[in-house]
């Protein structure tokens, strides 16, 4: 009897689960942007291997997405990971504002503005850090990198590397 109720709760999570790739640049929130012809949603596989972008937040909620070597996401505003949510980053994300909560491993180009990690983040590709991309806001940055790192006791233990490379 157990064994039924739970293959009968697990069950929703494979009916609703499914691969969204972009097939083309644009909008985040374009149903056109997504192999589906839908918004990604929970419990989706997000693929990226184009250039999409959104002048709102994007939460990745309940989700794995990885963002493939051609693959790029822009948002001026925030970019928050789910504590259930993954990102595989082998192409480039640019966000004014990220929130982890979930798990980040970046091998690829990652820039932020100010960002807060309550989950584990891998970061092996460069970082650049910088305050006020919103109001910058363009394809092509300039390259520097400051890093500011503040520490604070983290009540859910989460993980933060950094490897320079010279």
């Amino acid at each position: 009897m157990k064994r039924w109720m739970l293959v009968v709760w697990m069950m929703p999570l494979f009916l609703f689960s499914r691969t969204n790739t972009t097939i083309k640049n644009g909008y985040w929130f374009d149903p056109a942007t997504w192999s589906a012809g839908e918004l990604p949603i929970g419990f989706d596989t997000l693929i990226v291997n184009h250039i999409v972008g959104s002048d709102s937040n994007i939460v990745i909620f309940k989700t794995d997405l990885l963002i493939g070597e051609t693959g790029e996401v822009y948002t001026p505003s925030k970019l928050y990971i789910d504590r259930d949510a993954n990102i595989l980053n082998e192409g480039t994300i640019v966000a004014e504002n990220l929130m982890v909560y979930g798990g980040i491993i970046s091998s690829g180009s990652l820039t932020t503005g100010s960002t807060l990690i309550n989950g584990s983040i891998n970061v092996t590709g460069p970082w650049n850090t910088r305050s006020g991309l919103a109001s910058n806001w363009q394809r092509n940055f300039m390259p520097q990198l400051r890093l500011e790192l503040s520490t604070f006791p983290n009540p859910s233990n989460g993980t933060f590397k950094v490897r320079f490379n010279q």
